[in-house]
């Protein structure tokens, strides 16, 4: 060990002085990891002080080298001196030497590496075969996978027994509310712009909002070309309390008066048939309500 530190010594002076007739000083060389192995990827840093205008660049390609491989090297520029570093492996022990490499304007040589060997330094005796490796994550893979197995028909179960038929009541109490919430929106339009629309125009939209609500809510069947005379049958068909049909049938007949006969309304009368359409509107949505949670 001591004969080949120092013939190490020895070689890596004369590294220096001959690298100084080159064009070139090594400043510093440093390996990471400092104590390495056969078999151990390997960074050799060498700092080059140059003289005079020398370009400095990695080479593009590496001899091969019979007791390792050199995988690359990078040169980084420093102030008035340049840093290589070398990256290889080696698969000999003992002291070798890196081949000449050119970077660009100079020319690297001489540069010794001493491997050192596990069995050299005292372990003789081989590691016993380790089991079969698996692959990152594999455990995890066949736990979910088999998991997935098992909560699959539960999750399948639970979605057929309890979750379809809620979400089957819920889209039919949202598609059942449907003509309700456009009615609303409707009567508030409406009575944003009283002021603005004239009669006619007013019970035009009015009406047909309503006779779109009754065909869409009663399941009685389609009344958008009803006329008054049979729009009175369809209400009496509608609801079974007849207290609601006289108010309803009064804005149709007093609809009719104003846009067939020139009429005339006042904001207020629009406003009490507003109110009146959407009370009504409401005791039928409670009504259905209360007969759905029966």
């Amino acid at each position: 060990m001591i004969r080949a530190l120092t013939g190490f010594i020895i070689l890596l002076t004369l590294s220096s002085f001959l690298s100084a007739d080159a064009g070139y000083t090594v400043q510093s060389s440093l390996f990471i990891p400092q104590s390495y192995y056969v078999g151990d990827r390997v960074e050799l840093r060498i700092v080059l002080r140059t003289s005079g205008d020398v370009q400095v660049a990695p080479p593009r390609e590496f001899p091969g080298v019979a007791w390792g491989e050199i995988h690359g090297a990078r040169v980084s520029p420093r102030e008035g001196a340049f840093e290589i570093r070398i990256h290889f492996t080696a698969y000999q022990p003992g002291t070798q030497t890196l081949p000449l490499l050119r970077f660009g304007d100079i020319v690297l040589e001489g540069q010794n590496v001493y491997v050192r060997s596990l069995v050299d330094e005292g372990r003789r005796d081989f590691s016993p075969p380790r089991g079969q490796l698996l692959l990152p994550s594999t455990k995890l893979v066949l736990g979910l996978t088999v998991g997935g197995f098992i909560a699959l028909p539960l999750l399948g179960t639970f979605l057929f027994f309890w979750v379809r038929p809620r979400l089957g009541r819920l889209i039919a109490r949202y598609l059942e509310r449907r003509p309700y919430k456009r009615l609303q929106k409707e009567l508030k339009i409406l009575h944003e712009q009283n002021s603005e629309l004239d009669g006619r125009r007013f019970y035009i939209l009015l009406l047909e909002e309503l006779k779109i609500y009754l065909s869409r809510r009663g399941g009685k069947g389609d009344c958008m070309a009803y006329t008054t005379r049979e729009m009175e049958e369809y209400l009496i068909d509608f609801f079974a309390d007849s207290s609601e049909v006289e108010p309803l049938l009064h804005i149709f007949q007093f609809g009719d008066r104003v846009k067939f006969g020139g009429g005339r309304t006042s904001r207020e009368k629009r406003m009490e048939d507003l109110d009146l359409v959407a009370e009504i509107s409401r005791k039928i949505e409670k009504r259905d309500s209360r007969n759905a949670d029966l």
